[in-house]
């Protein structure tokens, strides 16, 4: 519930005054929540993994595309 996995069947969940419900893109951001199960897929190509990462960490898509050329 904590995370935004499970919705209460009462009450609410908050991080840091963030309302988990009602809020959640921001309230994952604030502990960083990477659930397990998710796993990387082995077929994304290099440039396919750095796209994948730079937007998850809210980069901008200008910015990504930039960044995984001067990385490749």
């Amino acid at each position: 519930m904590a995370v935004g996995l499970l919705r209460p069947d009462a009450g609410s969940a908050e991080i840091f005054g963030v309302d988990v419900w009602r809020a959640t893109v921001r309230a994952k951001k604030l502990i960083g929540v990477l659930p397990d199960g998710n796993a990387m897929p082995e077929r994304l190509t290099g440039r396919e993994v750095l796209t994948y990462l730079g937007l998850l960490r809210g980069l901008p898509p200008a910015v990504v595309a930039e960044r995984t050329g001067e990385l490749l």
